[in-house]
């Protein structure tokens, strides 16, 4: 599993994620750990914005499935189109919305849980006039 955040590399608000770096999380680093997911499952969380849909498709080449939970009910607010456009049409990115991430291990990332903030089911729109 990966978790990749913004451009700053904000560390996320999840006391449960707060693991050392490298220890299955990792931050800012889907170019070097990409071929270290062939045949995995990667989670990429950063808030839907372009610093989590670049590394997403980056490391679709190579994960199994990779999913980009958000905390939103769209994309659109602070992703470009031509990358909103790019996920949707790639077949191993989920985008699950109104999800939050929680999880935990001892020392490193053992597991990683989902949680729905509601029960409304969302799908990733197409911009209109693309």
């Amino acid at each position: 599993m990966i978790i990749a955040t913004g451009v700053s590399y904000r560390r996320l608000e999840v006391p449960e994620l707060d693991l050392p770096a490298g220890a299955g999380v990792f931050y800012g680093a889907a170019t070097t750990e990409a071929q270290t997911l062939a045949g995995k499952r990667a989670f990429v969380v950063g808030g839907g914005g372009n610093s989590a849909g670049q590394p997403a498709v980056h490391l679709s080449r190579y994960a199994q499935q990779v999913t980009i939970p958000i905390r939103s009910n769209a994309l659109a607010a602070s992703m470009s189109r031509y990358l909103i456009r790019e996920i949707a049409t790639t077949p191993n990115i989920d985008v699950r919305y109104h999800t939050e991430v929680a999880g935990g291990g001892d020392g490193r990332l053992e597991q990683l849980r989902l949680r729905r903030r509601d029960t409304v089911k969302a799908k990733l729109s197409q911009p209109t006039g693309c």
